[in-house]
């Protein structure tokens, strides 16, 4: 009697129990490019999931967040359904990247989201093997300055020097509250003062002093880190036509105007009284 309840109750777990194992053929894939700059909302970048096995759908609400599907998602981004059916779903990346990162997608959806359309479970956790289909490609801006326009600064040789501008633009980087009113260094006795910052990251430096000699050189400008949001010193490439002129004054001597001398008769001495 014994043996006999043992095995009707084996039966009844082959009878009542269900197969939820997920068929081999069923893999998730990732497809999509989210690219972007680091520091820089990437606004939002579409991957698609898709199950490669009709029998299974996914089991997702739209607007739902789902990064924790994503195990190499870059810092400071967030993935959202978009919408999805059957089969097929849009994930949504968004938000600005913390890190550099060009991996490829890794996902895996958890369990209770993939779900077999034959007994209606669950098939547990299910991963994708990455390919170049889906990847992340999240770079650095390489931050530089240049001379905004032509600038020559130009005087004479001690004398007070016009007060002149010169023009500096940012690129990928903008400036702390520091670089106002920096002085740079003292070039032929002249200095440079930061006096301006103008929209879209155009650094003014004004010129002013007493030049000691001629200098007709280039002028060299170095931004220093500790007034960058870049963290490394910008050297501003030089320019032909953002250069000093500064030159002797040649003082002019003016033509005298003739004098007419009156014309002299001398009375010839003969030796004769």
């Amino acid at each position: 009697m014994k043996r006999i309840l043992i095995l009707l109750f084996v039966f009844s777990l082959v009878c009542f129990c269900k197969d939820v194992s997920a068929s081999p053929l069923l893999m998730v894939e990732a497809e999509g490019i989210v690219d972007g700059y680091v520091g820089e909302n990437i606004g939002s970048r579409i991957v698609e999931l898709r199950l490669t096995d009709e029998d299974y759908r996914f089991e997702v609400e739209n607007d739902e967040e789902i990064s924790d599907w994503f195990t190499n998602i870059p810092s400071g981004l967030e993935a959202y359904v978009l919408r999805h059916e059957d089969q097929r779903m849009q994930v949504s990346f968004e938000g600005t990247p913390k890190v550099e990162n060009n991996e490829l997608i890794s996902v895996r959806v958890p369990d209770g989201y993939i779900i077999d359309l034959n007994s209606d479970d669950s098939i547990g956790d299910l991963e994708n093997v990455p390919d170049e289909k889906g990847k992340y490609e999240i770079a650095i801006r390489i931050p530089y300055a240049e001379y905004d326009r032509e600038a020559i600064v130009s005087g004479y040789v001690n004398e007070q020097l016009i007060p002149q501008r010169v023009y500096i633009r940012l690129h990928h980087t903008t400036s702390e509250a520091s670089m106002m009113h920096h002085l740079f260094e003292i070039h032929n006795g002249l200095i440079g003062e930061v006096v301006e910052i103008l929209p879209e990251n155009v650094i003014v430096v004004e010129y002013t002093g007493i030049p000691l000699e001629e200098d007709d050189s280039k002028i060299h400008t170095v931004l220093l880190d500790e007034d960058l949001k870049c963290d490394q010193d910008l050297i501003v490439p030089d320019r032909e036509d953002v250069r000093f002129a500064i030159r002797k004054k040649i003082v002019v001597i003016p033509d005298l105007p003739k004098i007419e001398i009156p014309e002299v008769h001398v009375i010839p001495i003969t030796g004769v009284e």
